[in-house]
């Protein structure tokens, strides 16, 4: 299996602005390697694609930059979250290190967020599961990258002084619908993350559990035909309500 090793951060961490000029990410050394998974099995993918992974005691941060040798048929598709289109990559990790389950965040050129669990080795994920991190992407002549900050209480993982987790990174090139591994993944083999490849490099981290609150106000109106003799009868109605969406 291949092995990729994160840095942990000295100094001050990356600002999540799609940009990567931070001094920061200097202190990782980039991944890449791409295979295909689809259309053709194994084969080399048709662009290079390269991350870096560093971490604090709080987050990890996440850099992708896929090149592209025609950046102006890069698909761009603004959508709703979870229901990317278009140009799309991300990580998943097998934080457990249970070589069956994972946490998938994957984020389209456009900037939307696709997140979601894995479980029982299976590729298909659970896409009700939203929480809690950021992203930003970016577009230039070599082609678009995004940065990533993925809290860690977002993660669930054992408290030990070093860690091996499972990793994954995908690529879509929609023009192509091919479909990239950084860990290369046989159509013919079973299983989904008993397939990743290693992160290593992880020391010293405690579990976290943190509670993240959203407040929101939604504002309702109402219209409808005025009922004759009711004095309570109005053609237009608004309401407004308060509350507040937390994430354990």
């Amino acid at each position: 299996k291949k092995s990729y090793v994160a840095e942990r951060v000295v100094g001050k961490a990356p600002v999540i602005d799609g940009k990567l000029n931070d001094k920061a990410w200097s202190e990782a050394k980039w991944g890449d390697g791409f295979y295909q998974f689809q259309p053709y099995n194994g084969k080399k993918a048709t662009q290079k694609t390269d991350f870096k992974i560093l971490y604090d005691n709080n987050n990890l941060y996440v850099a992708i930059r896929c090149y592209d040798t025609h950046p102006n048929k890069i698909v761009r598709r603004l959508t709703r979250r979870d229901h990317i289109d278009g140009d799309w990559a991300g990580i998943a990790i097998d934080s457990h290190f249970d070589q069956r389950s994972a946490y998938g965040f994957f984020v389209s050129e456009a900037g939307v967020k696709f997140d979601g669990k894995f479980t029982n080795d299976n590729g298909g994920s659970d896409n009700s599961w939203n929480t809690i991190w950021y992203v930003k992407t970016s577009k230039d002549r070599k082609g678009w990258v995004a940065e990533m900050r993925i809290p860690l209480s977002q993660l669930r993982f054992a408290k030990e002084p070093k860690m091996t987790w499972g990793l994954e990174l995908v690529r879509y090139i929609f023009r192509n619908q091919e479909k990239d591994f950084w860990q290369p993944i046989y159509q013919d083999a079973s299983g989904f993350a008993s397939q990743f490849g290693l992160l290593t490099g992880i020391h010293n981290l405690k579990p976290k559990r943190e509670v993240f609150l959203t407040p929101y106000v939604m504002s309702k109106l109402t219209t409808g035909p005025v009922t004759e003799g009711d004095p309570f009868s109005k053609a237009r109605a608004a309401s407004v309500s308060v509350g507040m969406d937390g994430t354990i």
